[in-house]
């Protein structure tokens, strides 16, 4: 069983336990504290909202830290929060996922090992989940969370699962808002509201306007929006891109379906159950992409700025997209934690 910092840190030998990683932590980032969540022998989990606590960046930090701990040779193999709700296979991480939906989010302390069984009271509704991933259901359909830069979000199969990777375009947003704390900010193809809502809540001065072509997915939006507490400042428009909106915005942010056609049959079993309108951008992939750009020409502001996410080995295609279009200017193309590509940052001229 493992044992967490919230709960374990209190008992006897857990510091002199963790003194090691934290060390090796340390060496790198000066003064940060509370960056292990849990300790199973060569195993250790890292709480990611501690970054955030320590006024840390997670894509710039997290890769650096995993680095730095490997190389220490205190660590065999280190899971973050994204490791715990990945969209493996059916298999421990799943089952560490559904106990921990069954206790408090996020407590590392209820991680248990598959081998030890179902804990008690969790049957028939914990067997009845296991079952259904293993006819790969997306795990977080069964449960109807995913986390997103540290908050919970409503998903069902109307919208795309949030994925960390998405996570880049807050990162690279939130300091242009905070040049501009009252920003009036798009989301195109809002899904879950993961975007909208997160921007709203980090930027508490900013208002979103989020559409979707999928008037359930604005439906699960909505409800996100309410659960955090933002349903105040994020507008919610059944349309396609920016479509009859008639504000002129400081930021856009966009995930637009940019899975080639040409791609369905080669994905998981798991991603196909998501729906096909958050997922395919046309036989390129570059279908939405240029819908996204249009859109930003006419209702993004003079100085304003475009941040989007695409998809593995379309770099070059939306670098030349954005030639095309005059006004805009490409700033840079933020990677992911991989180091593939995945952002771009792009100013109206």
């Amino acid at each position: 069983m493992l044992q967490s910092r919230g709960v374990a840190a209190r008992r006897t030998g857990f510091d002199a336990l963790t003194k090691p990683v934290d060390e090796a932590l340390q060496s790198r980032f000066p003064g940060l504290k509370g960056l292990v969540a849990a300790w199973d022998g060569p195993h250790v989990y890292l709480d990611l909202d501690a970054l955030r606590r320590n006024h840390l960046s997670r894509p710039d930090v997290e890769k650096a830290v995993i680095e730095g701990l490997m190389k220490s040779g205190l660590v065999q193999r280190v899971y973050t929060q994204a490791d715990l709700l990945g969209e493996a296979p059916a298999g421990d991480r799943d089952f560490t996922l559904f106990q921990r939906a069954f206790f408090q989010p996020r407590s590392a302390h209820l991680i248990t090992r598959r081998g030890e069984g179902v804990p008690a009271g969790l049957d028939p509704t914990f067997s009845e989940w296991v079952a259904r991933r293993e006819r790969r259901e997306p795990s977080a359909y069964i449960i109807g969370e995913r986390e997103f830069y540290g908050r919970d979000f409503l998903v069902s199969p109307a919208v795309l699962i949030p994925r960390s990777e998405t996570e880049h375009i807050v990162e690279a947003l939130l300091p242009l808002l905070a040049v501009q704390p009252a920003a009036l900010v798009a989301d195109i193809g809002t899904g879950s509201g993961n975007i909208a809502v997160t921007l709203a809540c980090e930027a508490p001065e900013c208002r979103v306007v989020a559409t979707d072509v999928s008037d359930v997915a604005l439906a699960v939006a909505a409800r996100n929006a309410v659960r955090h507490g933002v349903a105040d400042r994020v507008t919610l428009v059944h349309t396609s891109y920016l479509d009859g909106v008639t504000d002129t915005f400081d930021v856009i942010a966009a995930n637009p379906p940019y899975v080639r056609e040409t791609d369905r049959a080669g994905l998981s079993p798991s991603v196909q159950r998501e729906p096909a309108v958050a997922l395919f951008g046309g036989r390129d992939g570059m279908r939405d992409v240029e819908g996204v750009l249009v859109a930003t020409g006419a209702r993004l502001r003079p100085g304003g700025w475009l941040l989007m996410e695409f998809g593995f080995g379309q770099e070059e295609a939306v670098r030349q997209a954005i030639a095309r279009h005059p006004a805009l200017r490409l700033d840079r193309v933020v990677a992911d934690l991989q180091g593939l590509p995945r952002t771009i940052v792009a100013q109206r001229l």
